[in-house]
C-alpha cells in the first residue's frame, strides 16, 4: 500500500432514498468532524419525503439526485465519483461519533500496510439511544474473510485497496456490506 498523504481526502458516499427522518444527523456528523479533507457524496434516487430539502441545507455535501435504484448501485457510482485516497460508506441512517475520521486516517499513516481499517460501534435505535456497544477483533486479513464482523459504519478503506477488489456484489442484496 502506497503511504497515506499528509492531506489526503477523506470520500464518504452515502446512499440514501426517504431517509429524512434520519439524514441530517448523518450530514451533520460528517459536517462536524474535526479533519479538514472530507468530501461528502450523498446519492439519492428520487425522494419524495423531506430528504431533498434536508440536502439542500448541506452546500457542501455534493447531492447526485439521477442515482441508479439499489444500494449496491448507488454505492458503487459513489465510490466510482469519489476523489479521496480514502473511501467510507455511512448508510443514510448511521453516523459518525466526533473524531471518528481523524482517528481513521492516523490508523493508517501508522499502519501503512493496512487496506481497511474499522472499529467498534454502537447500535441505537430510531431516537438515537445507545442500544449495545459492538466490539470488534483486530485480526490478520485471512482471519477477517473467515469470522470477523466489520461494522460497514466504521470502516474506512485505501482507495487503491478498494480499486483492487472492484465493486459490489449486486447478487447479494442482503449482504452487499
Amino acid at each position: 500500500m502506497n503511504p497515506v498523504p499528509e492531506t489526503a481526502l477523506v470520500s464518504i458516499v452515502t446512499p440514501s432514498y426517504n431517509c429524512g427522518a434520519f439524514i441530517e444527523e448523518t450530514l451533520r456528523s460528517v459536517a462536524q468532524q474535526d479533519y479538514p479533507q472530507i468530501e461528502h457524496i450523498v446519492l439519492d434516487s428520487g425522494s419524495t419525503d423531506e430528504t431533498l430539502d434536508i440536502l439542500a441545507r448541506y452546500p457542501s455535501v455534493r447531492v447526485v439526485t439521477d442515482a441508479p435504484q439499489g444500494l449496491s448501485a448507488k454505492v458503487d457510482r459513489g465510490f466510482s465519483i469519489a476523489r479521496g485516497e480514502i473511501v467510507a460508506w455511512l448508510n443514510a441512517d448511521d453516523f459518525y461519533l466526533p473524531g471518528a475520521i481523524s482517528k481513521a486516517v492516523d490508523a493508517m499513516r501508522r499502519n501503512p500496510e493496512a487496506a481497511v481499517v474499522y472499529c467498534n460501534c454502537l447500535q441505537v435505535d430510531e431516537h438515537s439511544v445507545e442500544i449495545i456497544r459492538e466490539r470488534t477483533s483486530q485480526v490478520a486479513w485471512k482471519e477477517m474473510l473467515v469470522r470477523t464482523y466489520i461494522p460497514l459504519e466504521s470502516a474506512f478503506m485505501r482507495r487503491e485497496a478498494l480499486e483492487r477488489v472492484g465493486p459490489l456484489d449486486a447478487r447479494y442484496p442482503l449482504v452487499q456490506d
